[in-house]
């Protein structure tokens, strides 16, 4: 090789490590030291935060108000990327970052209004509570910019920066989720859908389960909105998906007295839902008058389940009915709508949509008395057009974060009461434990006022459940129950017919319980559904009806299955490929023809579809049997489930492979479904929550295989030596 040759290959491998270089300083993601001092802008007095062997954070400060920056500027460092989403999401500036692919989240957001609506807030918030929001969003924007320009890939993939903070942000972004979790508007968009075309008979046959339909007496509108309610819906399923947020994945909870739990004392614990899993800090702050630890959603600064020295309580979003769609006649200029006799003018405003890498452009948001315009209808020759105005309580004002700073000082069952009693926005239900052995729960309902001269769609409402007064705020029950046990669950009642129970309770009453057992059953819970419904298979699908050796094998597979679900489970993943043939088999022909964006979006109801198919087959007949596509085929109970495991199988086959063996929840689940987190708190002898996480981890590089990884911690609280003796580490922030 002669030396000209040499000198260019140098050159380049010296050019090409610059390159290299550069590139891995640019993409370097700044890490919070864990020891040593930082300085940190507007503090009071220093603040020690100590890390633990688990990467938890104990907070030591002379007041609150340092202890809240502290915490959002570790909470920057650790989340900033997932944060500003929350944040865009929630104000409407998504597509400032990502471009036209996030445009009609922002246009649902700035039109539901959660940032608007944010930000007439705090002037009604209670003075030491907006002080902390204020000293929490200078924490984060402290972050923001020492680190403006060495900021996480994320920002420097998509070439944006992160928004700052301010204490309306915080209220925003909690208001959507809840809203989100609430799960209302595709439920009473699917149900309005099935009510106009097939009318309140056939829907009563077809979900024996829904207690709160309307009467048959309203107008019918053919299917005149359902275009705007389907766009509706497809931003709202873009919102979460964006987040990452199935609403069907909620939280169960559970409280035991010491009656059934087998260390002293009561425990209280939960699982958190699937995108919490990696989105969540456990923290321990302590000042002067503050002494608490629990669980924190980086954004909303409260603890959410959690401790001090007397009580503990852990606070979980539940669906509930405080929505009511709203229609009004509108004028030919679509300036005013009808209410009362009288004609109205809308509420507008022209917000500026800015798309990174696009056009700008301008939204004209629309709201009535009720709350924000969804869409408009055209009239016809027999009646005025209409607009579609959603009236949801969580637009409203109440004190949220008061209520859950206030559970930071209960000590007693009276004051836990009077905390939840701020919080009446959006619905959640608060489980209570104390020193004493006392357990109980809040839960809050809807309180959603009913106009007598507002035109509502026909669809679900809590106005049409047995026994509806109104109003009602908030329900505390089960204080120190005489069963000793709460257990809160995402679906099922506890029996359908009364000679068959259903329910099969994993935390039997009459069993002691440890720690372990409650890990144990979530490392491999019990599917709930196949407890129910294979029952019900086995009665009516016989040896006989089988024709194959592959339909048997797979007969005698879940035959001997203990209803217990694993990522390597072969009938795991053949029970939810059936329930989920079951479902499209009995429900799709008809929703199909109703509207062709039904079916999808009725599929994302899981609760609502499993517990009406096991009413129907508990019943043995009905009309949805019929495949009402087909002139010359009626199907029964019988022919619809042994088609159902027939496609099962075909379909298992078709998409893995004819083995049985390869048949795993890994090949048909997405693995961060598998993710799961579990605490359990209890405060006798020493207040302690323990935390148990499962996660999915790659074998190799360039294999699909993967295995579950199990993690158990336990939190100490309240004995800041010990952290230092077992080799927590010291961060100290002060003031500049």
């Amino acid at each position: 090789m002669n030396r000209r040759i040499r000198k260019i290959l140098f050159y380049c491998g010296f050019l090409f490590a610059i390159i290299a270089g550069t590139g891995y300083l640019y993409f370097q993601e700044p890490e919070l030291p864990v020891e040593g001092t930082l300085k940190l802008p507007s503090l009071q007095s220093p603040v020690e935060v100590l890390t633990d062997s688990n990467g938890n954070c104990h907070f030591y400060a002379e007041n609150n108000q340092d202890i809240y920056k502290a915490m959002g500027y570790v909470h920057a460092s650790r989340h900033l990327p997932q944060m500003d989403n929350y944040l865009r999401a929630a104000n409407g500036i998504l597509s400032e970052a990502y471009g036209e692919s996030t445009l009609d989240i922002d246009i649902l957001s700035r039109t539901m209004g959660f940032a608007s609506n944010a930000e007439s807030f705090p002037q009604w918030i209670d003075p030491e509570v907006a002080g902390l929001l204020q000293a929490y969003c200078d924490g984060i924007n402290s972050y923001i910019d020492q680190h403006r320009f060495r900021l996480p890939r994320e920002f420097k993939w998509q070439r944006y920066s992160p928004t700052p903070w301010k204490p309306a942000d915080c209220l925003a972004v909690y208001r959507m989720l809840a809203w989100l979790l609430s799960d209302q508007a595709l439920q009473k968009v699917v149900f309005y859908k099935l009510l106009e075309v097939y009318g309140n008979t056939k829907v009563m046959e077809g979900f024996p389960a829904i207690q709160n339909l309307p009467p048959d007496n309203f107008p019918k509108f053919n299917t005149r909105f359902f275009k705007i309610l389907n766009d509706y819906i497809r931003q709202n399923t873009q919102l979460l998906d964006f987040l990452e947020i199935t609403p069907e994945n909620l939280e169960h909870s559970w409280v035991f007295s010491s009656k059934h739990f087998k260390k002293s004392g009561s425990a209280l614990g939960g699982q958190l839902p699937a995108f919490l899993c990696n989105y969540h800090e456990i923290h321990e702050l302590v000042s002067p008058d503050l002494n608490v630890a629990g669980m924190i959603i980086p954004g909303i600064p409260f603890i959410l389940s959690g401790h001090n020295s007397t009580i503990a309580w852990n606070v979980t979003i539940r669906p509930v009915d405080n929505m009511e769609l709203i229609l009004s006649p509108v004028s030919e200029d679509k300036s005013n709508y009808r209410y009362k006799n009288q004609w109205l003018p809308f509420k507008t405003s022209k917000e500026r949509l800015h798309t990174h890498n696009g056009n700008d452009s301008t939204i004209l948001i629309q709201s009535t008395l009720f709350g924000p315009v969804i869409g408009h209808c055209p009239g016809d020759k027999n009646g005025p057009g209409y607009c579609i105005s959603l009236k949801w309580l969580g637009l409203e004002f109440s004190d949220d974060f008061k209520g859950l700073y206030l559970l930071n000082y209960c000590s007693s069952w009276n004051m836990f009461k009077e905390a939840v009693g701020q919080h009446v926005i959006p619905a959640i239900e608060v489980d209570f434990i104390d020193t004493d052995e006392n357990i109980g729960t809040a839960q809050y309902t809807s309180d959603l006022a009913i106009d007598p001269f507002a035109e509502r769609l026909s669809t679900l409402s809590r106005i049409y459940e047995p026994g509806f007064v109104y109003p009602i705020k908030h329900l505390f029950r089960y204080f120190n129950p005489a069963s000793g046990m709460i257990h809160h669950q995402q679906i099922y009642p506890d029996s359908i017919s009364k000679s068959a129970p259903l329910q099969c309770d994993v935390f039997r009453q009459d069993t002691l319980l440890s720690y372990n057992d409650i890990i144990s059953y979530q490392e491999c819970p019990v599917n709930r559904q196949a407890e129910m419904i294979l029952p019900l298979f086995f009665e009516i699908v016989a040896d006989s009806d089988l024709s194959t050796y592959q339909q048997q094998r797979a007969y005698d597979i879940l035959k001997s299955w203990n209803c217990r679900m694993s990522a390597a489970s072969i009938a795991s993943t053949i029970f939810n490929t059936f329930l989920a043939q079951l479902r499209r088999l009995v429900y799709q022909d008809e929703m199909d023809l109703a509207d062709a964006q039904l079916y999808s979006q009725f599929d994302r109801l899981t609760d609502e579809s499993f517990l009406n198919l096991l009413f129907l087959f508990h019943r043995g007949e009905s009309s949805w049997f019929d495949d009402i596509r087909t002139l010359d085929i009626i199907e029964r109970r019988k022919s619809i489930v042994l088609k159902a495991f027939r496609e099962t199988l075909n379909l298992l086959s078709e998409t893995f492979s004819p083995n049985f063996p390869e048949w795993t929840r890994s090949n048909t689940a997405d693995p961060a479904t598998l993710n799961r987190v579990t605490f359990l708190i209890n405060l006798i002898p020493q207040p302690t929550i323990h935390i148990s996480s499962r996660e999915i981890k790659k074998t190799s590089a360039i294999s699909r295989s993967s295995q579950i990884a199990f993690r158990q911690i336990s939190f100490n609280s309240g004995n800041r030596f010990s952290l230092m003796q077992n080799g927590a580490r010291i961060l100290t922030l002060t003031p500049n």
